[in-house]
């Protein structure tokens, strides 16, 4: 009875291990996004490559931080078609002025 109990603790941890762990492709760390008018934050942790809308709604001027090891890319449009803006390398923090009602970020690997 105890070495089923001490084989099922091992497999529960194992896979408990593997199901809060980033991703293989994510980038390593975390990404934030802050209004400046309003101090309202967009806010990813190890996320993976893709394109995340952000719920910013108004004209504003905006600061990225960019605390990943991934180049992230700021859109004016929610599903990243728009052109690129402008991006920003890992370990950057950057302000812009945004000049759309929509803003999405794209997190490249």
């Amino acid at each position: 009875m105890h070495t089923k109990t001490a084989v099922l603790g091992a497999v529960l941890g194992t896979v408990l291990a593997f199901a809060t762990a980033a991703p293989a492709s994510a980038a390593t760390g975390t990404l934030d996004i802050v209004d400046n008018k309003t101090n309202e934050e967009f806010s990813l942790t190890n996320p993976r490559p893709d394109c995340y809308a952000t719920q910013f709604t108004v004209l504003s001027t905006y600061t990225i931080y960019n605390n990943t090891d991934s180049t992230v890319t700021l859109h004016y449009h929610r599903n990243c078609q728009a052109e690129t803006t402008f991006a920003t390398v890992p370990a950057r923090s950057v302000v812009r002025d945004v000049t759309s009602l929509a803003v999405s970020v794209k997190v490249l690997s």
